[in-house]
């Protein structure tokens, strides 16, 4: 990727089989291309990791991620291959009901985990298409301060009862378009937030997709200290869903002018 980078952009391929990796750092002008076949896995040791600043303020964000982008330009990830976060590895199963968090989930994290595994911060001119992200053990996607982004194409798996196993969480960023995914998790599918006091989610369409969760399909909030403004959610397609549609609020931030068709 480096070299990549410094030969002015490129193609990455990672070719067919499983790849154990910690983080890996997406830099500017370079596409990572997932050959069919190809899983890039989260190496189970949080100690070979590098500890990354967090950008959101949000209680489930951690200093680890597999995937990470920060300050790029013109950047993609592409191809039919998997990410995979290798979930269990990070959790416990809860002794009880009684400790399932928020009374759905039922396994709860041993120390810390890769959340989110993709991470994407204040980039530009984003793409990611095609490829499937697996097993993550906390958040999936997160494109947090970011402009001009398509997601297209994305089939994301997580465990319906694994701690904050959120989709596609969009953050903070304007001018994001999400089509034709598939995804399937146990927190938020598709999410919506402004979690800093200064963040602004703008001019976001999510269309054509299919949906399950064990808590909101396509959502709004509910940490939303910024402003959230100018969406449409439209032709989607929920198969299952405590919430369906979701605008919630925990704090005074704004949202308006959101069309959910």
């Amino acid at each position: 990727i480096d070299a990549a980078h410094h030969a002015g952009g490129g193609v990455v391929n990672v070719e067919p089989g499983c790849h154990v990796i910690t983080t890996l750092f997406l830099r500017s002008g370079v596409e990572l291309h997932l050959q069919r076949g190809a899983v890039l896995q989260a190496h189970p040791d949080l100690s070979r990791y590098p500890r990354c600043a967090a950008a959101a303020d949000n209680k489930d964000q951690s200093p680890y991620h597999l995937i990470v982008a920060e300050d790029c330009e013109n950047i993609a990830i592409t191809g039919d291959g998997i990410i995979d976060g290798n979930d269990m590895v990070f959790w416990k199963p809860c002794a009880s009901p009684d400790e399932y968090p928020y009374g759905i989930f039922r396994f709860t994290v041993r120390d810390q985990r890769p959340s989110p595994l993709v991470e994407l911060v204040r980039c530009r001119d984003v793409r990611l298409a095609g490829f499937t992200l697996r097993a993550s053990p906390g958040w999936g996607l997160h494109v947090f301060d970011c402009d001009q982004v398509s997601v297209t194409g994305l089939t994301v798996r997580g465990h319906p009862y694994g701690p904050n196993t959120d989709g596609i969480g969009i953050n903070g960023s304007r001018d994001v378009r999400v089509a034709h995914c598939d995804v399937d998790t146990g927190d938020d599918a598709i999410i919506i937030k402004a979690t800093n006091a200064d963040s602004r989610s703008e001019r976001v369409t999510v269309t054509n997709c299919v949906l399950a969760s064990n808590c909101a399909a396509l959502g709004i909030g509910a940490d939303v200290v910024g402003v959230v403004r100018d969406l449409v959610f439209s032709n989607c397609v929920v198969k299952k869903s405590l919430r369906m549609i979701q605008v919630e609020m925990w704090f005074t931030g704004t949202v308006e002018r959101a069309i959910f068709a």
